[in-house]
Formats: C-alpha cells, sequence, structure tokens
C-alpha cells in the first residue's frame, strides 16, 4: 500500500498510506505507538559516536517523531517507556517531554524546502511558530543552516534534549531582514520556538489556528457523515437486490410449476 504523493521519507511515506486508507473510511485520529530502538542498535550507534545509548535513542527517536509527525499524517507519537530497563533513559524522556510541548502543533511546511540532507520541520500551535531542525549527516560536527519564514518572531534555539524550555535558558536568534534565522546545527535535533513579536499577532495566530481546527473537524464530521450515507445506500441497495432475487425466483417457481402441470396434462 502506497500513499497517494511519495514524500521520500520511507517511515512517514508508510504511515501516511495508512492516514490516506482511515480517510477513505472516516478519519480517525492515527497515533503511533512503542516507538524504540533496540538496545543493541543504540550500543554500537554510541560507540561509533562516542557517546551513550541515551543521547543516541533521544536523538533517533526525536527525528523519528518529527518525521511521522510532518510525513505520516500521525497526530501523537507515544514511545517505549520501561522505565525498570531504563528505556529510552531520562535523557530521552526529557526530549520527549519538550517534543509533546514543541511539536504537537500542525504541520505548517519546512524551513528548507529544496534541501535534501537537512530538515527543519515547522508546526504552529498556541499562537507560535516551533521547529525542529536537524542534518542528516556530519555527526556530531555543527554546521551553518539558514532557515526562512521568521519575519515578525522571536525566535529562541534550545537543544531537543534541554532541561527548560523558558526563554531566558535558550539562545535568541536575530532575523534578518529577508525573515531569515541562521544557527549552527549537527546531527544532534535543536528546537527552535517562536513567539510573535506583538500581542496583535499573537491573537491573529490563535484565531487562525482555531479557526483550521474547527474547518478540519467540520471536514471529519462531513467525511464520517458521507461514509455513514454510503453504507446506508449499501444496504438498501443490497435489500433490493435481496428483494429482486427473491422475486425472480418465484417467478421461475412458478413458471416451472405451470410447464410441469401442463407437459403431464394437469393444466
Amino acid at each position: 500500500m502506497m500513499p497517494s504523493t511519495l514524500s521520500g521519507i520511507p517511515i512517514g511515506d508508510s504511515v501516511q498510506a495508512v492516514a490516506e486508507q482511515i480517510d477513505a473510511i472516516g478519519k480517525k485520529p492515527l497515533w503511533v505507538g512503542h516507538l524504540q530502538f533496540s538496545g543493541a542498535f543504540l550500543d554500537q550507534e554510541a560507540n561509533s559516536q562516542g557517546t551513550i545509548p541515551e543521547a543516541v535513542a533521544s536523538d533517533l527517536l526525536s527525528r523519528a517523531s518529527g518525521l511521522l509527525r510532518a510525513f505520516g499524517g500521525v497526530e501523537r507519537v507515544i514511545w517505549t517507556l520501561d522505565p525498570l530497563d531504563n528505556t529510552p533513559g531520562l535523557l530521552a524522556m526529557q526530549t520527549y517531554a519538550n517534543l509533546a510541548n514543541m511539536i504537537g502543533g500542525k504541520y505548517a511546511g519546512s524551513g528548507l524546502p529544496e534541501s535534501t540532507d537537512a530538515y527543519a520541520l515547522r508546526f504552529r500551535g498556541g499562537g507560535r511558530v516551533n521547529i525542529l531542525a536537524w542534518f542528516t549527516n556530519g555527526g556530531a560536527a555543527a554546521n551553518a543552516m539558514m532557515i526562512s519564514g521568521m519575519e515578525g518572531y522571536d525566535p529562541v534555539a534550545y537543544s531537543a534534549d534541554s532541561d527548560s524550555l523558558k526563554q531566558r535558558d535558550g539562545i535568541d536568534l536575530p532575523v534578518d531582514d529577508g525573515g531569515n534565522i541562521a544557527l549552527m546545527v549537527s546531527e544532534r535535533p535543536v528546537l527552535i520556538s517562536g513567539h510573535p513579536k506583538d500581542l496583535k499577532q499573537t491573537i491573529t495566530q490563535i484565531v487562525a489556528e482555531s479557526t483550521a481546527q474547527a474547518s478540519d473537524g467540520m471536514k471529519a464530521k462531513t467525511g464520517q457523515w458521507l461514509q455513514a450515507q454510503k453504507a446506508k445506500a449499501a444496504v438498501k441497495v443490497s435489500d433490493w437486490a435481496a428483494r429482486q432475487q427473491a422475486s425472480l425466483l418465484d417467478n421461475l417457481r412458478i413458471s416451472l410449476e405451470k410447464w410441469l402441470r401442463k407437459s403431464l396434462g394437469l393444466a
């Protein structure tokens, strides 16, 4: 099963195909649960990167969550939690809490639409624009990344596993005249939160988001109503076909009886 449009992200395309199937039968929220990577794989990656498995789990799970939310049509991603086995670890759980706070809104496209080796996934919610950004290669080496579309916002950057998302604990990012921000990013995901510069813009953004959510809800209810009508119509057609079949069989039986009686001289 393939989605109608391929994004080039295998994990996203696979889940998007499921999301489209759900839309076809009546829109329902799509959740992905028990997301995890094997301990052996995390140990191997940690050894090659010179870090700890918890850090690797934090990075991989946050990237996968962002891709599923952006390209898979997934409303919520839930990681496997096993405290007795230290899975996925305290560092990763801090990342999970940050992602739940930052990328729970509606996906609003990429801040790097032409890039093939980096992601800057943009989500809108609560009047803010939040971005999850990382490079797909290069390891821990940081490279410059320029993200567009930040005019009118005061963006602040945090590491994905930051123990605080308060503005004073982040790094302020200046916005140039073209609405771009620049920062150094590696394979370790970075969270960027942009608050509107004035109250009016914040209120406008929240109203726009609420309107969009209401529109999505109305579309979902309309889709469910249409599916229900199709189901009722199918039942009616099925009942009609059954009645016609029964009527045809009765006519054939009566005709056969008349023919037999006539053949036997009993008519």
